[in-house]
Order: C-alpha cells, then structure tokens, then sequence
C-alpha cells in the first residue's frame, strides 16, 4: 500500500544495519562480482546478427550456439568447452558482423569466467 507521498517507481530497501543492505544490494562494481553474476544467470543470450543476416544465439545448457534466420535453425554448433570469443572471431573473418546482441559482452566474459 502506498501513500500519496511514495513514487509508484520507488523501490522498498531492507531494514536494518549496513551490512544488511550490502546482503540484499551487493557492491557490482567490481569484475569479478560482475562477472560471476552473469556466468550465473546467462542461460541463453544473442550474440549478434552476422552480415549475411543470421542470428546467432548461445545456449548454456547445451555449451552450443544456434544459428537461425526465418525459416528456423540453419544450424547448430557444439562448443564442446571452446570460448564463445572463438566463435565471434571465425564468423567475424567469414561473414563479418552486422551487429551485436545486447548481453554479447557481458556473455563472452561470462563464458572466459566459467570455462578458463
């Protein structure tokens, strides 16, 4: 329940000492914070869409990236525990990059920090 006073976008904070606050709202500034979060969370996430038009897509799960346009899956490569960065690299050099998928960064350092 809110009060005329309270914004609708306002954000209920933790009660208590500092370092509660610090539990719930941890410091992400850091690399390795960053990191790790997101070589938690990242199940899947674009990668990019090559020149040619294909969007490439990364599946946690499965260490694979997928390659579609519209017509469905064109094709599907295993990492088998290769980088993600390896990936981007050979299609850069075959097709080139016509552009990068939102969490692309975070997803390739997400993939150095789970699989070095």
């Amino acid at each position: 329940m809110s009060t005329e006073n309270e914004s609708k976008d306002s954000v209920a904070q933790p009660e208590g000492s500092p370092d509660q606050v610090e539990k719930y709202f941890p410091e992400i500034n850091s690399t390795v914070t960053d990191v790790g979060f997101f070589a938690r969370q990242i199940n899947s996430a674009q990668i990019g869409v090559d020149d040619d038009g294909f969007l490439h897509h990364y599946w946690r799960k499965a260490d694979a990236i997928v390659v579609y346009d519209e017509s469905g899956v064109v094709r599907v490569e295993y990492l088998d525990g290769t980088l993600i960065e390896k990936w981007i690299k050979f299609v850069g050099q075959e097709r080139g990059w016509e552009s990068p998928g939102q969490c692309a960064n975070a997803l390739i350092k997400a993939d150095k920090w789970r699989k070095e």
